[in-house]
């Protein structure tokens, strides 16, 4: 299992439906499969290049849409970014030598 990299990035777009259909064939183009869309209140569709085993996965979700979104949490570009990591210690680590010397 990996522990150091990018565990899922996240992009909130405009036109759900249009963007999927061109990520569909894009990601797919790409290696990429769809292994899920879940509906909590607004839809997401995850894309993962070798599915079922552990690796990075892409995430797209409507920008503001739903019950359950906060547009101000939501708009459109990316939404997040997740990185691997085995404990606080490295969260910590990344923390010091990277991110407080980009700064």
């Amino acid at each position: 299992m990996r522990f150091r990299g990018v565990h899922h990035v996240e992009f909130s777009v405009l036109d759900y439906e249009n963007s999927i259909r061109f990520y569909d064939r894009m990601f797919g183009w790409l290696g990429y499969t769809s292994f899920w869309t879940l509906d909590v209140g607004y839809r997401s569709t995850y894309y993962m290049a070798r599915f079922p085993l552990p690796h990075s996965y892409i995430g797209i979700q409507p920008a503001a849409e739903g019950d359950r979104l906060n547009p101000e949490d939501h708009v459109t570009g990316i939404h997040h970014i997740a990185l691997w990591a085995r404990s606080r210690k490295e969260v910590d680590r990344f923390y010091t030598e990277f991110l407080l010397r980009a700064c």
